[in-house]
C-alpha cells in the first residue's frame, strides 16, 4: 500500500518508532497504516480531524467477527470513528507510517490532472451583504426593507 500511495501523491510524515504520532501531529486526509509487511497487524485508517489524538475512522471488522463479510455495513458495526489514543493497535504501538497527500507531487506524478485543474470552472464569488434601509408602506409608515449593497 505504502508504494501505491507515494506513487500517487502521498508522502510519508516523519514517525519516530518511539513516538505514537508523527512529527508536528495528525492532519484531516492522513493515512495512518499498520502494514503487516513492516511489523504491523495489517490495516488503515484515515485521521478526520488533526492533533495529537485525533478521532480516525475505518472499516472495522465483518458482522462475524472477521474481515471479509457481505458488502455493506450490515451489522453498523463494521465501520467507526474512535479517538486515535483509545485504538488498539495505538494501544499497542502497531502503527508502522503515517501518510500526507502532497498536491504538488501528485500533479507532477499524474500531469494530466493539472490540465484538468487548470480547466476547472473558478468558484463563484461571495454573495452581496444586504443593507437594511426604510421604505414607505401603503399606509405611509415606514417598515424595515433589505436590498445588495
Amino acid at each position: 500500500m505504502r508504494q501505491g500511495m507515494e506513487s500517487h501523491g502521498f508522502n510519508e510524515v516523519p514517525w519516530n518508532d518511539s513516538d505514537l504520532t508523527p512529527s508536528g501531529g495528525f492532519q484531516v486526509g492522513d493515512i495512518i497504516l499498520s502494514a503487516a509487511n513492516e511489523g504491523g497487524v495489517g490495516h488503515v485508517v484515515v485521521a478526520v480531524e488533526g492533533g495529537s489524538d485525533p478521532l480516525v475512522s475505518e472499516a472495522w471488522i465483518a458482522e462475524d467477527g472477521s474481515i471479509d463479510g457481505y458488502a455493506g455495513d450490515t451489522t453498523g458495526q463494521e465501520t467507526r470513528t474512535v479517538r486515535y489514543s483509545s485504538h488498539p493497535h495505538t494501544q499497542r504501538g502497531s502503527w508502522t507510517s503515517c501518510h500526507r497527500f502532497n498536491e504538488a507531487k501528485f500533479l507532477q506524478q499524474w500531469p494530466a490532472f493539472a490540465k484538468w485543474k487548470a480547466s476547472a470552472p473558478a468558484k463563484p464569488g461571495p454573495r452581496p451583504r444586504l443593507r437594511r434601509q426604510r421604505r414607505s408602506t401603503p399606509t405611509g409608515s415606514t417598515s424595515p426593507a433589505t436590498r445588495p449593497a
